[in-house]
């Protein structure tokens, strides 16, 4: 997350990030010394023209995706293998990919050629504020469709309508809301 102030800019990193034990780490640097990017860290604008729901995001602001109408009209077949839920192997026209890494970024590179994966929607935030927030991520939204179908094919209807009725929206909330280890 990143705070912009008027005379300094105040930076928060967890320490994940950081490969720190601890609390986040807080670091305050003059405003002069930093050259500004008008996206953070996250990749998406926090302020200004998303403020206004009737303006579409502006197009230099997805930095993950190209632009949807821009694709190329020809498909690229892709297959994923995935092993207990998690994707284990990703065949595309060019070769396999069996290192998670590998197989993500390939998978974020085919999905920006095809502009897959933006969403624009507004958040209802932890502390009550609405929030617009818009975001492109086209390996995630790969492998949560792909992911979806297979729960289609090897779960009975009735486990998932309880996922989805209870889990799925609970786990969201403890996610967005950062509490991954609640």
């Amino acid at each position: 997350m990143t705070l912009f102030k008027l005379r300094e800019i105040v930076l928060t990193a967890s320490t994940g990030a950081l490969q720190l034990r601890g609390r986040s780490v807080i670091r305050t640097y003059p405003a002069s010394s930093l050259s500004f990017r008008r996206i953070s860290a996250d990749k998406r604008f926090h302020a200004g023209i998303l403020e206004d729901p009737a303006h579409p995001p502006p197009d230099d602001m997805w930095v993950m995706t190209d632009d949807p109408r821009e694709a190329p009209n020809e498909p690229t077949d892709i297959t994923i293998h995935f092993e207990k839920g998690i994707p284990t192997k990703l065949v595309t026209p060019r070769g396999e990919h069996t290192d998670s890494v590998d197989l993500f970024s390939t998978l974020n590179k085919i999905g920006k050629i095809h502009g897959i994966g933006r969403i624009d929607i507004v958040e209802n935030r932890l502390i009550g504020l609405k929030s617009r927030g818009c975001y492109d991520s086209p390996a995630m939204t790969i492998l949560r469709l792909a992911h979806l179908d297979l729960e289609g094919l090897v779960l009975d209807g009735q486990v998932r309508a309880l996922r989805d009725l209870f889990v799925t929206p609970t786990w969201s909330s403890l996610l967005y809301n950062g509490m991954y280890f609640s």
